[in-house]
């Protein structure tokens, strides 16, 4: 992974485990060790299509316990180019992936959160998500919600 997003292997949080998850859409979560870090992720496009060979899975979640601002509880990057989208600012379902991820590993110390993710900083569209998970030790729930701000309007003919 840590090829993948050109980071050195030190920069990913060791402890826990880059995962494939899926509520509907597939994504690889993998935590990071610092801001700093998820702010240097640049993806290495040969890495990362033999990453997609071996998975199948082309979404990138990665995520920072350090806060971009007070009131997130997380910071959060997505890649997802082979969709024709370099960088998300905002993606419900792969916050949902991560609102899982969280809850399965216990990441904040209990099956369920509450919590805010940061998204979109690096790519100057600052957005703020709002997650909600449970986990019961044989189902996972998730919710994810925010508010959102009509940038265009437009008609397909």
């Amino acid at each position: 992974m840590a090829s993948v997003l050109s980071l050195d292997p030190s920069q990913l949080l060791s402890a826990q485990p880059c995962q494939v998850i899926s509520t509907g859409l597939p994504h690889i979560v993998a935590p990071l060790e610092s801001l700093a870090a998820l702010k240097k992720c640049r993806i290495d496009r040969a890495a990362y299509d033999e990453l997609r060979t071996i998975t199948g899975v082309s979404c990138l979640l990665l995520f920072s316990p350090e806060p971009y601002h007070a009131g997130h509880e997380l910071s959060v990057r997505e890649f997802d180019d082979v969709f024709g989208i370099n960088e998300d600012a905002a993606t419900g379902s792969g916050n949902g992936c991560l609102a899982a991820w969280l809850v399965k590993h216990r990441f904040f110390g209990s099956d369920s959160i509450a919590i805010h993710t940061a998204q979109g900083y690096e790519i100057g569209r600052p957005s703020r998500l709002s997650l909600k998970a449970g986990y019961t030790g044989t189902e996972i729930t998730v919710a994810v919600g925010g508010r959102v701000f009509e940038l265009a309007e437009g008609w397909w003919f």
